[in-house]
């Protein structure tokens, strides 16, 4: 029987100088891009204080008004105090005079909640008389000074002209004119017709 030698192999490996300067350049590139990454991460979320970020946001909207009322069925109402006495000898007035202010009114539409309503006078001014504010009353073709104002009474309540108050929708309060004499000592001639104006306003909130 013959014998067999068995001879060994042996693999050598040599690593070329210039193959592992390529690794190592190769390597060292993609360590410093993910290096620039995570430093560009972190600057982007990091904030000093102070610092502001701003957006710019446009808001709009259309405001459509459904609800509506109307006073006197949208005319005008004309108060008419009737013949005026007073006392030839005292130049005070014989009584009260007080007649309704509106003597219709009608809403339609979303009047739920509360409004606010003002009589304004024509020029915007008013007359001081006792603490409130009425309106001037003046002579047809004459002088605008006749020692008479009209308060406004609201639910009995003297209300300053040109002064909003609240009311509300649904449930609207008693309104009158009264004529007040506010200076006794400006003598009323009989015969002449007296006259002032206004506007009823309403606004809801």
């Amino acid at each position: 029987m013959k014998k067999r030698n068995w001879g060994s192999l042996a693999r050598t490996v040599v690593c070329h100088p210039l193959s592992l300067v390529l690794w190592i350049y190769r390597f060292g590139l993609v360590f410093l891009i993910l290096l620039l990454c995570a430093a560009g991460m972190a600057h982007a979320t990091h904030r000093d204080a102070g610092d502001q970020v701003k957006m710019k946001i446009n808001i709009s909207g259309s405001i459509v008004v459904t609800g509506k009322c109307t006073f006197n069925r949208g005319g005008e109402l004309l108060v008419d105090f009737g013949d005026i006495r007073f006392s030839s000898t005292s130049n005070e007035l014989g009584r009260a005079y007080v007649e309704p202010l509106v003597s219709d009114m009608t809403c339609s539409g979303d009047t739920v909640g509360t409004a606010t309503m003002m009589l304004s006078s024509k020029d915007g001014s008013a007359q001081d008389y006792n603490g409130n504010k009425l309106l001037h009353v003046g002579i047809e073709g004459g002088v605008a000074t006749t020692g008479l104002g009209i308060a406004l009474k609201v639910n009995g309540q003297i209300q300053d002209v040109n002064t909003p108050f609240a009311v509300e929708v649904g449930q609207f309060p008693t309104l009158e004119a009264q004529l007040v004499q506010t200076d006794v000592s400006n003598k009323l001639i009989s015969g002449n017709r007296i006259t002032s104006s206004a506007t009823l306003l309403m606004a809801f909130d």
